[in-house]
């Protein structure tokens, strides 16, 4: 509708939620298409507000694809605009996804910091869905660290606030977590039962990578109790799954695009500055 209306803002609008559907999804090349074209079209408009957003989410998609340094940019740029318009939601969100950087390159401290600063955001302006991103997050500095008791209490308090919002997608990354520390636990049962609840939810929502998440944890969870055909049976579906998602034919477009949209950003600083 957005085209035939030549409407350049609310097709931008557009893309930008079906780059965040795409990359709930696991399709991470056609979430980066999507994002890439909002991000050209806000920035021709000068929207810096939904400029910032459509930042966080090229840098998830980046991250989630193991492409950190690129990750990175995106979130500090982001946090640059959302500190010059003065947002609060939008400094939380950039702490959050910086916080989450650091726990995936293994800087806890900082991680736990930029996590903090977030969550105390996030409560000044009763952002529950953001406290909920926040708690899931600390969950797994704590889990990486040991810490199982303090990561049991923010996976099942981030799950208890996705629940009642009905955030699904939210809610089965919170039942993998907590199945995953049932399983460190030795509590096999309970580890199967939220892993399985995690899985089915994640098949009919059709959200790939909570599937990959689900069967590689099923995969860990029959090593540990020995049940080494089951264990090799659930790898193999976690590996094609992998394949699927992230192969070097989706890398490469994201790569080719990516150095593409900074070339075009370049640009346009440029004859900003000539102007």
């Amino acid at each position: 509708t957005a085209d035939k209306l030549g409407d350049q803002y609310n097709r931008a609008k557009s893309g930008l939620v079906l780059g965040k559907i795409m990359f709930y999804q696991g399709n991470y090349s056609s979430a980066n298409e999507y994002l890439i074209e909002a991000g050209g079209l806000f920035e021709s408009l000068n929207k810096e507000l939904q400029l910032a957003h459509t930042y966080i989410w090229l840098g998830a998609v980046h991250q989630y694809t193991k492409q950190y340094a690129i990750a990175y940019k995106y979130y500090r740029d982001a946090l640059v605009k959302f500190q010059m318009l003065h947002d609060r939601d939008g400094i939380a969100d950039a702490y959050a996804w910086i916080g989450h950087y650091y726990e995936k390159i293994e800087w806890y401290d900082s991680a736990r910091i930029y996590q903090k600063k977030a969550i105390l955001l996030y409560r000044q302006s009763g952002n529950k869905s953001g406290m909920s991103y926040v708690l899931d997050n600390l969950g797994s500095i704590y889990e990486d660290l040991g810490l199982y008791d303090s990561a049991f209490h923010n996976f099942k308090q981030a799950y208890r606030i996705n629940h009642e919002l009905g955030n699904v997608s939210r809610q089965i990354i919170n039942l993998n977590n907590i199945g995953d520390i049932y399983r460190k636990e030795r509590k096999f049962n309970q580890a199967i039962e939220l892993t399985d609840s995690a899985l089915q939810l994640s098949r009919i929502h059709k959200l790939q990578i909570q599937e990959k998440y689900a069967v590689r944890d099923k995969s860990k969870i029959f090593e540990m109790m020995g049940q080494y055909d089951s264990a090799y049976y659930y790898s193999e579906i976690a590996y094609d799954l992998h394949a699927k998602i992230l192969n070097d034919k989706v890398l490469s477009r994201m790569a080719q695009l990516n150095s593409l949209y900074e070339s075009q950003r370049q640009q346009s600083k440029i004859e900003q500055l000539e102007r």
